[in-house]
């Protein structure tokens, strides 16, 4: 047994993209750089993710229909954002990552401005959610592509919270009275996280690209959730850090695969009763 495909690249994702066939993977989940200039790091001082030439051959890449998830910088989003439509994007909505270990870059200060500074905590990164313009409709698009739709039920996540809507209030995870597939009401939505939830935007056994792949969070969940798996990844100690994470996802993948074809091989104890 084996997981499912993945092929990596060490090297420039300017370089590599234009080697990939057209219309050759089914999303994009990806973090490029913030241009921020994080702690000295020239990669992250390149101009490269408000590059549209870039933008375009990701939007080369995938088939009408298909979905890009671009993370960035609550200070540069705007600028990503901009240039992912300049190469031909649909700007279809934004996303949030929320977390609290972010920490201030403020300038404090003192006497009677005691309690006042110059930066907030950094606490959310901003998602562009860009899409590839559609062939036909929707659904002819989806019949003949396997994109251009949301998978919303998968998005879901269990709550208590009642949400009032109208004359009447609703669980978010609840329709007629049931939960929604894999969403048991007594389970937290972290439960059951992979990673960057990939399969949301990718169609069953469609191929995930991540032009800026990093440490591998989004091929590792790819991996996790069944996917084949496209990566790009420039910096080389990065480069090996995802691999090693990858290769570890599908080694767990194969081991899952592993024991439940022991389990199904095993002889039901009933049916061989007299």
């Amino acid at each position: 047994m084996t997981a499912v495909q993945v092929s990596l690249h060490l090297g420039d994702s300017k370089a590599i993209l234009p080697t990939l066939p057209a219309c050759s993977v089914h999303s994009i989940v990806t973090d490029p750089p913030y241009e921020l200039g994080f702690m000295g790091k020239k990669w992250d001082a390149t101009g490269i993710a408000y590059d549209v030439g870039l933008w375009r051959e990701c939007h080369r890449v995938l088939p009408p229909g298909g979905h890009l998830l671009a993370f960035g910088g609550s200070r540069t989003y705007h600028r990503m954002a901009s240039a992912i439509e300049d190469a031909g994007f649909e700007i279809r909505d934004q996303i949030m990552w929320l977390y609290g270990s972010g920490f201030p870059k403020s300038s404090n200060l003192d006497g009677e401005w005691d309690g006042w500074g110059t930066a907030l905590k950094p606490a959310h990164e901003p998602i562009v959610v860009a899409r590839k313009p559609l062939s036909g409709t929707v659904a002819e698009n989806a019949q003949r592509f396997g994109t251009g739709a949301l998978n919303i039920d998968g998005c879901r996540i269990a709550t208590d919270e009642i949400l009032r809507a109208g004359a009447g209030g609703l669980l978010s995870h609840i329709r007629s009275g049931k939960p929604y597939p894999n969403l048991p009401t007594d389970q937290s939505p972290h439960e059951s996280a992979t990673g960057r939830w990939p399969a949301n935007v990718t169609p069953p056994g469609g191929v995930v690209l991540d032009p800026f792949m990093g440490s591998g969070s989004t091929g590792k969940a790819a991996v996790l959730e069944g996917l084949p798996f496209v990566g790009i990844e420039r910096e080389a100690d990065y480069f090996e850090i995802a691999k090693a994470r990858i290769g570890h996802a599908g080694a767990a993948v194969v081991e899952r695969q592993e024991r439940k074809s022991q389990i199904d091989a095993q002889p039901d104890l009933f049916s061989l009763a007299p």
